[in-house]
């Protein structure tokens, strides 16, 4: 008997532990086949890497960026303007002609290769074959809050102010609009979006605010950025947060809950594709 009972405990003992096995297998199997099944997100493909002041970036709070035509990445920060060649930073010379604190807000490269610089509280630099000059009451630009700058296919430069929207054709210069603007956005159309950062969106063609199809659907959206698309629309960017894609007479929305951050959107980079 005794024989008997202790090759049954050893039977249950070898049988619990086998279950004991099966659940563990079978618990961590989701686990694992979850692991297996497990996609790389977008960001594993691509390799981060961070520029700050222990590499010679004189200030972190980058405001505006821009490809040159020689590649390098120029970037707008406050109290100078920065040309980087993948390995270091060269400034442009803006500093001395600016305050520290001055942001320079957008960048535009005209088609002749020459770079513009918009700043706040400073006003409007043109920088050709390594000379810097400003643009100012001397040229007929009387402003100095310039909110952006862009290029239109006509090559008439748009500039964007706090005290209105100024045109500039080879060296005549001429206020066509009162209302403060917040971004520019020149289509291939020659046509010009604005984004006032008040309610609405302007849209000028021949230097005059024309009607759009969905005009009446962002009329009480507070537009603070644009971008005119080459295939794909207008893209609008609100300070509540939202952004918005128009073509033709549709408008789409997102939001937080489209994982767009419900923060105040301040700009709307293009990229490679026709979207932004």
């Amino acid at each position: 008997m005794k024989r008997f009972a202790s090759v049954g405990w050893a039977g249950t003992a070898g049988f619990l532990l086998c279950f004991l096995l099966c659940f563990l297998l079978c618990w961590q199997a989701p686990c694992v086949w979850a692991a297996a099944m497990r996609q790389p997100s977008a960001l594993e493909y691509y390799r981060v890497e961070r520029w700050g002041v222990q590499e010679d970036l004189p200030s972190t709070a980058v405001q505006s960026m821009a490809w040159s035509p020689s590649g390098h990445l120029v970037l707008g920060l406050h109290g100078d303007a920065m040309r980087f060649d993948g390995v270091s930073f060269h400034s442009l010379g803006l500093a001395p002609l600016v305050a520290e604190r001055t942001q320079v807000r957008a960048i535009e490269i005209d088609r002749a290769g020459g770079l513009w610089l918009a700043t706040l509280n400073r006003g409007l630099f043109h920088q050709v074959e390594g000379r810097l000059m400003q643009v100012g009451e001397a040229q007929g630009l009387f402003a100095t809050n310039i909110a952006d700058v862009c290029q239109s296919t006509d090559d008439h430069l748009w500039i964007g102010t706090t005290e209105g929207l100024w045109e500039a054709s080879g060296l005549s210069l001429r206020k066509v609009d009162e209302g403060e603007v917040s971004r520019l956005s020149c289509a291939l159309d020659g046509s010009v979006w604005v984004a006032p950062g008040t309610r609405g969106l302007w849209h000028l063609q021949g230097g005059k605010r024309r009607p759009f199809a969905a005009e009446a659907q962002v009329a009480d959206d507070a537009a603070y950025s644009v971008l005119a698309t080459a295939h794909d629309g207008v893209w609008v960017g609100t300070t509540e947060g939202a952004l918005l894609h128009l073509v033709g007479n549709r408008v789409d929305r997102f939001g937080s809950q489209h994982g767009v951050p419900a923060a105040r959107i301040t700009a709307l980079p293009a990229d490679a594709s026709p979207s932004a």
